[in-house]
């Protein structure tokens, strides 16, 4: 057997990604991630992205939330993806997609941002081998130094959406709906630094702070 080497050149794999928090109850797990040093700059084409913390709220049996808190030093152009077997869209209007499988298992999504952005499709360069794997990949574009994206994904079936309020540029307001009806709430506070971020559910009973920091590596 042999470790696998995905980074090219003189990069410091144990730099790309850390974790800042963890927990877990019996009905929620959070976890989250700093990979901002998987962005390094390239000369004449982008600065190195500044901050790419992702943030997991696994709800058992209902939904996935997956909150995504994006800054570069300049306003540079963002594609978020999202890649999979198949996707399928649902309601190009609502943003609202559909992850199928190889065997045929899907979960809906939908996705909401705090700044405009458009939609495309291509083949992913994802390959085994050199063996294009010919997956689909959606491609969300926003022209801008910051980026907020709150997705909700249904592993689990059911009709869930997203919405957020975004006035505040540190703060958001995520609501989870399902079949159209408000079912969970959550307020997120964008970190500091390498601190965790501030995030509670509305039903009061869920919270991350800075004591839900994970662990040194």
């Amino acid at each position: 057997m042999q470790w696998s080497q995905p980074a090219t050149g003189n990069n410091d794999m144990t730099k790309q990604a850390i974790l800042t928090a963890y927990k877990r109850t019996p009905a929620i797990t959070l976890i989250e991630g700093e990979a901002a040093g998987s962005y390094i700059a390239k000369a004449g084409v982008r600065p190195a992205l500044e901050r790419f913390r992702r943030t997991f709220i696994w709800v058992e049996g209902k939904y996935v939330l997956v909150l995504d808190d994006i800054r570069a030093p300049e306003k540079v152009k963002i594609d978020w993806l999202m890649q999979g077997h198949s996707i399928t869209t649902t309601d190009a209007a609502a943003n609202k997609y559909k992850l199928v499988a190889k065997s045929n298992d899907s979960a809906a999504f939908n996705i909401v941002a705090d700044k405009a952005f458009t939609v495309d499709f291509r083949t992913s360069t994802a390959d085994d081998h050199g063996n294009v794997l010919g997956h689909r990949q959606l491609v969300l574009t926003a022209d801008a130094d910051k980026l907020r994206v709150a997705g909700v994904y249904a592993p689990w079936g059911g009709d869930y959406t997203v919405k957020a309020d975004w006035s505040n540029p540190s703060t958001a307001k995520i609501t989870v709906l399902k079949d159209g009806r408000e079912t969970d709430g959550w307020q997120w506070q964008t970190s500091v630094g390498m601190n965790p971020s501030s995030i509670r559910n509305a039903a009061g009973n869920f919270a991350v702070t800075n004591a839900d920091k994970a662990p040194a590596p």
